[in-house]
C-alpha cells in the first residue's frame, strides 16, 4: 500500500479499494516529508500499542514485506 500519487490517499498495489487500516498511534505522519509506503510493525520500540500495527515509511526503505498471491483454486 502506498500514497505515491496523492499524499492523502492510500491505495493497494493491486488497485483494490482501501477499506481497512490499523495504524500505530500517531500514524501516518509523513515524518520528514518522505513516507509514502506502509510497514507492519513486528515490534514498536517503547510503544506496546504499536505492535502489529502499521507505520508509514519511505518507499525506498529496505525491509521485509508481505505479498498477496491469488489462489488459483479459488479464483474465478
Amino acid at each position: 500500500m502506498n500514497n505515491d500519487n496523492n499524499e492523502n490517499k492510500w491505495i493497494w498495489e493491486s488497485g483494490e479499494k482501501f477499506e481497512f487500516s490499523s495504524w500505530c498511534p500517531g500514524e501516518p505522519n509523513n515524518w520528514g516529508g518522505f513516507e509514502s509506503a506502509v510497514q507492519f510493525n513486528k515490534n514498536a520500540g517503547m510503544d506496546p500499542n504499536g505492535v502489529g500495527k502499521w507505520n508509514d515509511m519511505p518507499s525506498d526503505s529496505k525491509t521485509y514485506f508481505i505479498i498477496e498471491i491469488e489462489n488459483p483454486k479459488t479464483s474465478k
